[in-house]
Parts: structure tokens; sequence; C-alpha cells
């Protein structure tokens, strides 16, 4: 095992900088995502459509890594966590991609104008990029506190998401126009952000887990 250790270690860490990569990648995407809305940038949605396979390989990638780690090494208690919760992790941030993916179709299929709810949805950048930002901190720095404290930020995006929830509902209900369709057609939307906070909480679990080896329901 004094041999195998290093490699070991090696292994670990290059697992680590391929989560962290993951993390980089989906941040700039909701990024882009947002400067999407704001200018209805239909070039930048097919650039964030045509980026998710490379998502998707990289989560494949951590995944074929974790378990060649497992079978060749062995780990036990500690190590074994760390490159489970490696898998967990990546999987949620392939979640959270897809949503901005799922964002840049309708700005695409949008043939009426929709500035009024794309405006709106602005109003998520701020908070989901403080919870992906500081994920990542918490993650990379195995800070148990900050991953804690991230999961309270979802309550902003929860509060968001059932104020727009009903008065985009109450629109499409009341109106018979265009504006009523593409009040419609915004619900999923918002829907993919509040989802995006929760799987953002899923990771703060995951980073909880990792430490105390207890499963933790946050928020």
């Amino acid at each position: 095992m004094a041999v195998l250790r290093p490699h070991f270690d090696d292994a670990l860490k290059s697992l680590k900088h391929s989560m962290l990569e993951m993390f980089d990648y989906v941040i700039s995407a909701f990024d882009s995502m947002f400067t999407m809305l704001e200018n209805n940038d239909q070039e930048l949605a097919t650039h964030l459509i045509e980026g998710d396979r490379r998502v998707n390989i990289h989560e494949q990638q951590i995944n074929e890594d974790a378990f060649l780690i497992i079978l060749k090494q062995c780990p036990v208690a500690g190590d074994l966590r760390r490159i489970m919760t490696a898998v967990k992790i990546a999987n949620d941030l392939e979640r959270i991609a897809d949503y901005a993916v799922n964002v840049a179709v309708y700005v695409l299929k949008t043939d009426h104008d929709n500035s009024t709810y794309r405006q709106q949805m602005l109003a998520y950048k701020k908070p989901l990029a403080d919870m992906l930002l500081q994920i990542k901190k918490a993650y990379e720095t195995q800070n148990i506190d900050l991953a804690r404290s991230v999961s309270e930020l979802d309550y902003t995006i929860d509060a968001l998401y059932q104020k727009d929830i009903e008065r985009f509902i109450t629109i499409a209900k009341e109106e018979t126009s265009d504006i009523a369709a593409e009040a419609a057609r915004s619900l999923p939307v918002i829907k993919h952000f509040e989802r995006a906070g929760d799987h953002v909480t899923n990771i703060a679990e995951h980073i909880v887990f990792l430490h105390s080896g207890e499963h933790t329901e946050l928020n």
C-alpha cells in the first residue's frame, strides 16, 4: 500500500480537478444563459445547446475515472466517500447544465414578444450565480459551514418562483392573446431555475455527507 498510495493520491487530485472544471463550465453556462435572456441572443442560445455535449462527456469521464479508482485501489471509509460524492455531484451539475440548454431552446422557439418575461427571469441571476460560485468554493475547500449557508440561499429562489408562478398563471388564465401564450411558455423556464437551486442544495448535502458520513436534508 505504501507504493500504491502516491498513485492513489494523484488519482484523487485528478478527480477533484475534473470536478472543479465541471463546476466552472456550469457556472459559465448559467452566466451565458442570463446574458442570452437579457439580449434575446439566439446565437448564444445555439452555442449553449451545442456545448451541452461537452458537459455530458465530462460527467461520463468523471464516472469512469471514479470507478477505475475504486477497482484499482479498493478505497475504504473517507476515501470511498470522496469518490462517490464526486460521482453524485457530477450528476447534479449535469442536470443543472441541462436547464441552461432548455432555456436556450425556449429562446430559440419563441415567436412572439416575450421581453416582459425575460426581464423578470433576470431576477434569478444573482441568487443562482451566488449559489453556484459558493458551492464550488465549499467543495474545493471542503467547508461544511459554507455548504450549509449555500443551501439557505435557495429560499430566495423559492420565494421568487412562488411569486412568479402565481403571476404568470394569472396572466395565462386571464389573457387570450399572445401575452397569455408567452406567460404559459415562461412557466417551465422559471421552474428550471427553481430546480437548479434544488440541485445546488443537493450538492451541499453531498458535501456535508462527505465529511460527516451522515445524510442531512438541507432547506
